[in-house]
């Protein structure tokens, strides 16, 4: 009953094949992650200062450094549910540090090097749009034809940014981003977006303007 419910809540705004999505669910708890209870998170003022009751004063709030708004929302789902798995932890501070480039792990001229060859990205990630969201959105047939041209000039610029630190491969040293790099730079996923940006008049798309859009 309850998921009727949900079902028909969905309908009213076309979102109801969310529920197709096995991407659309996770545990309640992991076993890899620390599951702190809602006044647990209160007390140590996680997510929120007691104070103020407001992020500001919160560790959330010290350790949101990100880029993006869906960075930022990862990042508040990291600080509320702490990693238990030793493994996972190391993997995480072994890419931070090479993204910062002052990893203990890494020493002199390879330090230099890595923080040279990831410095591109910060400018890269603080222009881009909410693409979590648009993704959602064009998901469910929701979305505008702007964001959708925005999504893929985003995109574009994504792909040809970090490009050139993929090729400089000699700079990346930790697995888990030389995954993460490869994941973002598919292939598959490059040719359809070029091939959207050539079938249709970009500005026009921004614009928002139909009868111009091909």
């Amino acid at each position: 009953r309850a998921l009727a419910v949900m079902v028909d809540y969905l309908k009213a705004f076309g979102l109801q094949r969310v529920l197709q999505e096995r991407t659309s669910f996770r545990d309640l708890q992991r076993a890899s992650e620390m599951a702190l209870p809602p006044n647990a998170l209160r007390q140590l003022e996680v997510l929120r200062s007691s104070e103020e009751g407001t992020q500001k004063g919160s560790l959330f709030w010290l350790m949101n450094q990100t880029k993006t708004a869906f960075g930022a929302r990862l990042m508040r789902d990291w600080v509320a549910r702490p990693l238990l798995d030793r493994r996972q932890i190391e993997e995480r501070l072994d890419a931070v540090e090479e993204l910062v480039g002052s990893g203990t792990r890494l020493g002199g001229d390879e330090m230099t090097a890595a923080a040279t060859t990831w410095s591109p990205l910060p400018s890269l990630l603080g222009g881009l749009p909410d693409l979590e969201r648009i993704l959602t959105r064009v998901l469910h047939c929701t979305a505008t034809l702007k964001e959708c041209a925005l999504a893929l000039v985003a995109f574009t610029r994504v792909h040809n940014s970090l490009m050139p630190i993929a090729e400089a491969g000699e700079g990346i040293k930790d697995p888990l981003l030389k995954k993460l790099l490869g994941a973002v730079l598919c292939e598959k996923a490059r040719d359809r977006i070029s091939d959207a940006v050539e079938k249709i008049h970009m500005k026009a798309a921004t614009a928002g303007d139909l009868k111009q859009v091909f």
